[in-house]
């Protein structure tokens, strides 16, 4: 008796299972044999395969494979998954960034006589740029907040889906927040930059 078996596959619960000898549940059609080797996987397979129809040229071979083999197939449909979030996120998180800087940009463009106001009465360009970049963050942050409540349920729903890691693994929750903040960075910038550029005396003339 094994208490935490995965028969068809490593996304499966584990459930008690017995193995049991050839000679004590004899079955005349189907025949399982499990090997380990310290050597090629590949190479212990195929020298199986040739013993056997030396013994037997009859045999027909249902399904004959290495475990890393086994585990990729069962792994597949993860896999795809997992590709397919990756295209769809990627492009989803190339459209928030142009939102953010949208959003930024806008609102630069909107405040440029309040900038130069700002400006004539001595704020520097490194105030400015930390300003904007301040108010762009400020909506990254809720942003943030609020995707971080929503992927963490989900993740906690798709718990039976991953292998190898945890809902709430750091490393794949860390990349993915850089991955975000270096994108809103990006889109802080541009508008912020174009804020501490401007002219005091040409924004004053703005209506």
């Amino acid at each position: 008796m094994h208490r935490d078996h995965k028969q068809h596959g490593v996304l499966e619960r584990p459930y008690p299972f017995a193995y049991f000898a050839d000679s004590q549940r004899p079955n005349p059609t189907d025949k399982f044999i499990v090997a380990r080797t310290n050597g090629s996987a590949e190479a212990l397979l195929a020298g199986m395969r040739r013993e056997l129809l030396a013994m037997e040229s009859g045999l027909v071979f249902m399904g004959n494979s290495t475990l890393e083999q086994s585990m990729g197939m069962s792994l597949m449909p993860a896999r795809v998954g997992a590709v397919l979030a990756m295209a769809f996120g990627g492009p989803g998180t190339l459209l928030a960034a142009i939102g953010l800087y949208g959003v930024i940009a806008f609102s630069v463009a909107r405040r440029t006589r309040e900038i130069g106001v700002r400006m004539a009465l001595g704020a520097n360009p490194g105030s400015v740029l930390s300003m904007v970049m301040r108010q762009g963050f400020t909506i990254v942050a809720i942003g943030l907040i609020a995707g971080g409540v929503l992927a963490g349920a989900a993740a906690s729903a798709l718990r039976g889906l991953l292998y190898g890691i945890t809902p709430f693994d750091p490393i794949a929750w860390g990349l993915a927040l850089t991955a975000m903040i270096v994108a809103a960075g990006l889109a802080n910038f541009v508008p912020a930059r174009r804020a501490m550029r401007v002219d005091p005396m040409n924004a004053l003339r703005t209506e």
